[in-house]
């Protein structure tokens, strides 16, 4: 099996969920509109599997470029059961290791977001939701 054929643990999801939802925002309201509008989940699996796209080329990007601290921050992660609240040290160094696939309008939001809560902060409420949702499109196309 190669890498990126391998189903990703809780952990590497909990680690990488605002990423995800930075860049998979569109593709998962997508997804999620199409389960708005049918209950049937084999109607709207182009739409999860366009979300596990995503998400595959969004974790394949975060082990390219910072994959010690990404690592570090799934492993404390999968250590104290995704208590997020326990990892916030490995988090911050994860979060403040540059991406050289996020975009520049993307960088200056979230600047912009630091400086109006007081220094930094999470991505937008939108994006942690997208993130989520994401997660929800992961599992409901394994179970499939």
């Amino acid at each position: 099996m190669a890498e990126e054929d391998i189903i990703p643990t809780s952990s590497v999801l909990y680690a990488a969920h605002k990423h995800i939802g930075e860049r998979c925002k569109e593709v998962s309201m997508t997804f999620l509109r199409c389960k708005k509008r049918d209950l049937d989940p084999s109607v709207c699996l182009k739409e999860g599997e366009a979300v596990m796209i995503c998400m595959g080329k969004v974790l394949k990007d975060l082990r390219a470029s910072c994959k010690s601290s990404m690592d570090t921050y799934e492993q404390c992660l999968d250590r104290y059961s995704n208590d997020l609240r326990k990892c916030r040290a490995e988090e911050e160094v994860f979060d403040a290791e540059p991406l050289d696939t996020r975009t520049e309008a993307t960088a200056a939001r979230t600047a912009l977001a630091s400086r109006a809560r007081g220094g930094a902060a999470p991505l937008a409420e939108t994006t942690s939701m997208a993130g989520s949702f994401a997660l929800d499109a992961w599992s409901a196309t394994a179970r499939a």
